[in-house]
């Protein structure tokens, strides 16, 4: 099996995790997004919506994530708290999956790319001018979808649909975690989102080396990227 991914795509990584959580087989194929590589027409037989992840299993090519786990779960027979036979408790975890698309993830991701947008010169991204009231905006959006998690999905559990680890939190904790590279704190700032996201992250450890390591060349990318007089530094 083939995964096409690049390790700072939230979706990507969570894919990843599963295939490695599950001791599942694969070769990682890296798509550099901030290379432009995932609009090579190479790229676009594999995806022709030029995103990441995309699997190859065999000659069958799978996109989007959630689809992905799905597959990979049922196929490979994983651990049932991933995606639960029970159908109250599988209802949850489409329930938070289906919100995520609309309501975290576009949250999110609007503020991540913001952030990145305004602040690298990367020939194969735009550029976007600082705009105050934008940014309060979009971290209000993001600080609401934060509040959502904490209320609705979490209250007083350790994981987003119950006592045990899920595709939701798989989702969820990927998306956020990305706030650390362009030093967003709304999630750490929540007391119960804070405790969950460390909970997650202590049960996906063993596998985060190498996600963690292409966080961590773009957050010092982001970090030393400056703006001085209008102008963009380029790196």
């Amino acid at each position: 099996m083939k995964l096409y991914l690049d390790f700072v795509s939230e979706p990507s990584k969570a894919v990843y995790y599963f295939l490695k959580i599950n001791n599942i087989e694969f070769e990682t194929n890296i798509v550099d997004l901030l290379k432009g590589e995932n609009r090579l027409p190479e790229y676009e037989k594999i995806n022709p919506f030029r995103l990441v992840p995309a699997i190859d299993d065999d000659g069958f090519i799978l996109t989007e994530s959630i689809a992905i786990l799905r597959y990979l779960a049922t196929k490979y027979n994983a651990a049932e708290h991933w995606f639960p036979k029970d159908v109250q408790k599988q209802a949850r975890v489409d329930e938070f999956l289906n919100w995520y698309h609309t309501n975290l993830r576009k949250n999110s991701v609007e503020l991540y790319m913001y952030r990145l947008f305004t602040t690298l010169d990367v020939p194969t991204l735009p550029k976007f001018p600082h705009d105050e009231e934008k940014l309060k905006k979009l971290q209000a959006d993001v600080a609401k979808s934060i509040k959502n998690i904490d209320t609705y999905f979490l209250k007083d559990k350790p994981f987003l649909c119950g006592d045990v680890i899920s595709a939701a939190d798989l989702m969820g904790f990927c998306e956020l975690e990305s706030h650390d590279i362009i030093g967003e704190e709304i999630a750490k700032s929540n007391k119960n989102v804070n405790a969950w996201m460390k909970r997650v992250g202590s049960y996906l450890e063993k596998f985060s080396a190498e996600p963690r390591a292409a966080m961590d060349t773009l957050k010092t990318l982001y970090d030393n990227s400056k703006k001085i007089n209008g102008s963009y530094i380029h790196l």
